[in-house]
């Protein structure tokens, strides 16, 4: 540290004094500003390696394959059968974490096979549950069909954030795995007891109280179901549902739920009317073609013709079944108050009823600048008109 000056000093000491007060002044602002410099760069080191460690761990679980999925649901899906009195699982392995499912055997006309592919969210799929789950049970009971469930958990974000699909899709893998033959009756307990979309669902504790009053006791279910076991199976399935084509059948992916196929043959009659399903199930089992678009109707039934999405097109003979899907559907451009009145009016010496567009605005004969100008000139031609004679009075002068 410099001494400071004396009063016997002379001028050049207490100069020089000042000089090396003032440089040791400026090098203890520069090692201030070094450190600060430091301290900010190896800040941002720190920020950026925290982001690419959180990125790569994002990519990695993305990359990383699903979790094992439950026993006796091979094909993503539980196969149910029945004896004449009772309904029981086909029992088979579980999905590997890194493997891909096993296709059923495909049903035949003298046992068909039907496959459901649904989301216990989807209002449309406890519509279809609960006109057919009477009659499903009773088919299956009596060994007359094989009854195949694909659980699926595409709407969670209509569940306000629980995750209701993902969670009941789980409960129904849980029963799969521990009480497989009680799985028809969980199924239609999560219809009946199903939430409305844009809720929070049942809790988890709720859908262990459902298993369990639907007759899956098992004391590895609870603990399954609140531990969300079968989660990332649940999300690979679905995502092997959206993308995959579907085994034994012509149909490249799942587009909406309920998806109900029939020996391969895509069911789109009513969901609310048990009759056509059954004749529609019937038409199948005897041969009908997938191309005849009268099956799924049956004439004895008197229900009216299920509800069209609005803007949907309906080809002659095609029956329309609303559904579930997965994402939302881009919409035509709509027309205005203005131009759909414009749409709507006749023109001069149409017959009644016809629509023809609005007239196009005719185009100008002259540019926009041209008129303008003319405009102008108009305008000053009549100021000068209207003035001429009294300019001498606007100067002040007496009027001759």
């Amino acid at each position: 540290m410099t001494p400071p000056a004396v009063p016997g000093d002379t001028k050049r000491e207490r100069r020089e004094a000042a000089r090396e007060k003032a440089r040791v002044a400026r090098e203890a602002a520069a090692k201030r500003r070094r450190r600060k410099k430091w301290a900010l760069q190896g800040g941002l080191v720190l920020g950026v390696l925290a982001v690419a460690a959180v990125v790569v761990l994002v990519v990695t679980r993305s990359m990383a394959p699903g979790g094992p999925g439950p026993l006796n649901m091979a094909s993503d899906g539980i196969v149910l059968s029945g004896d004449g009195t009772t309904v029981s699982a086909t029992t088979t392995d579980a999905v590997p974490a890194d493997g891909e499912p096993t296709a059923s055997a495909p049903g035949t006309a003298e046992k068909p096979s039907i496959v459901v592919y649904l989301d216990y969210m989807c209002p449309y799929c406890g519509q279809f549950d609960t006109a057919n789950a009477e009659q499903l049970q009773t088919w299956v009971s009596q060994g007359s069909v094989d009854l195949e469930i694909h659980p699926l958990g595409f709407l969670d974000n209509a569940s306000l954030g629980t995750k209701y699909s993902t969670r009941s899709a789980n409960a129904l893998a849980c029963v799969a795995n521990y009480q497989p033959d009680a799985a028809l009756d969980v199924n239609t307990a999560l219809f009946a007891q199903q939430p409305e979309e844009n809720t929070s669902g049942l809790t988890n504790d709720e859908l262990v109280s459902l298993v369990q009053g639907a007759g899956a006791d098992d004391e590895q279910i609870p603990g399954c179901v609140t531990g969300g076991e079968f989660d990332d199976w649940v999300a690979s399935a679905t995502e092997r549902a959206l993308n995959d084509p579907l085994p034994n059948s012509d149909l490249e992916k799942v587009t909406g739920t309920p998806t109900v196929l029939v020996n391969g043959q895509q069911y789109q009659g009513s969901l609310t009317d048990p009759t056509v399903f059954a004749q529609f199930v019937a038409e199948v089992a005897g041969g009908a073609p997938t191309s005849d678009t009268s099956t799924g109707t049956a004439p004895e039934s008197s229900a009216p013709p299920p509800p069209r999405a609005a803007g949907a097109e309906r080809t002659p003979g095609q029956v329309t079944t609303p559904g579930c899907a997965p994402a939302s559907q881009p919409q035509g451009r709509r027309l205005t108050p203005m131009s759909a009145k414009a749409a709507a009016k006749p023109a001069p010496g149409a017959p009644p009823g016809a629509r023809t567009r609005p007239r196009a605005a005719r185009p100008s004969r002259q540019p926009q600048g041209r008129r303008l100008t003319e405009r102008f000139r108009t305008r000053a031609r009549a100021r000068a008109r209207r003035t001429r004679g009294c300019r001498c009075r606007g100067r002040g002068s007496a009027a001759p």
